[in-house]
């Protein structure tokens, strides 16, 4: 058991490539809606001298700490999510 030590602490278990959020939009309409033909837009808004420019997930925490790293990449991820709710949306 990690108790104790872990108590109150953030973990990322994320993947730590990094992900634009329009490409994700875009795989889980793909993936969702296959024969479906939809355009993604975006939208900047004005940016800032300290706004985070790209994000990459820090995963080196729970790496050295719990030892844990990722086994699967975004796309399995997601792909695995999209038939959990499949499954739960049969029901």
């Amino acid at each position: 058991s990690f108790s104790g030590f872990t108590d109150n602490e953030i973990y990322n278990l994320g993947n730590p490539t990094p992900t634009k959020i329009v490409e994700l939009a875009e795989y889980i309409w793909w993936k969702t809606y296959p024969n479906k033909e939809y355009t993604f837009t975006t939208r900047h808004k004005k940016t800032y001298d300290d706004d985070v420019r790209i994000r990459i997930p820090d995963c080196s925490k729970a790496r050295n700490f719990l030892g844990w790293k990722p086994t699967k990449n975004l796309a399995e991820m997601i792909d695995m999510c999209i038939e959990v709710v499949d499954k739960r949306n049969d029901i």
